[in-house]
């Protein structure tokens, strides 16, 4: 039960419960840093259990509870507390509808759990870690680049950028699966150019560029995966 791999992921899971606590108490910094290690966690018991053999179906579902936490009920927190600071009262009920995003993160990782082999080429809709790293973009830039972003935090944009990250997640749109070797970086050397002019952007503190990278990210694969369906 206690493997490496298992205790990875059950640190995964404790990150991303007390960052939900830093989100409550204003703490964007410390939240950021503790879903970036979920994010290590989440790859590295992987990573971790092909490597030794560790791989296991109480492995596979606790990886998915852990996920539904640190990537679900965490950015539906995050984006609940951007809504809570921005809406009317007279609209207060609607800063409950970023939970949605909880709720269909669950449904995701279910259906990935028992449709997916271990083999998968593409992702079919938008991955739960994908929406949670979107949404962390979101919570940043409204915590310290919101200056330069400030239209962006209309609560009704919020609302419905959370209802369609909601809707892609359980889609069937695809979604390339980024596969770090030689070869797909030869055949998606745009992406790659995209991918790293976001990430400096990021390191320069401009934090919104991770929502930018995730929808850059789903455009190319639409464009991407369809015309090669085509042809």
């Amino acid at each position: 039960m206690f493997s490496i791999a298992n205790i990875l992921t059950a640190l995964n899971l404790f990150c991303g419960s007390i960052a939900i606590v830093f989100v409550l108490h204003g703490n964007a910094k410390m939240a950021f840093i503790l879903i970036l290690l979920s994010l290590l966690f989440d790859f590295a018991d992987g990573f971790v259990a092909r490597a030794l053999k560790q791989e296991s179906e109480l492995g596979i579902q606790l990886d998915s509870l852990a996920d539904v936490v640190s990537f679900g009920v965490l950015p539906s927190v995050m984006m609940y507390s951007l809504i809570n600071t921005t809406i009317p009262e007279s609209f207060l009920v609607l800063i409950y509808l970023p939970f949605l995003l909880a709720v269909m993160s669950a449904f995701r990782l279910a259906r990935f759990n028992i449709e997916t082999d271990g083999s998968i080429k593409n992702f079919q809709g938008l991955p739960v870690p994908a929406m949670a790293l979107a949404v962390t973009g979101f919570y940043m830039g409204f915590n310290f680049n919101s200056d330069f972003y400030n239209f962006i935090y209309n609560p009704y944009i919020l609302l419905a950028i959370s209802v369609l990250l909601s809707i892609l997640m359980i889609s069937r749109i695809p979604i390339l699966k980024i596969t770090p070797n030689k070869n797909f970086f030869q055949s998606h050397i745009i992406l790659f150019i995209l991918v790293i002019v976001c990430l400096i952007m990021i390191f320069m503190g401009n934090y919104i560029f991770l929502s930018v990278l995730i929808l850059l990210h789903i455009i190319y694969s639409f464009f991407k995966l369809n015309t090669s369906t085509k042809k």
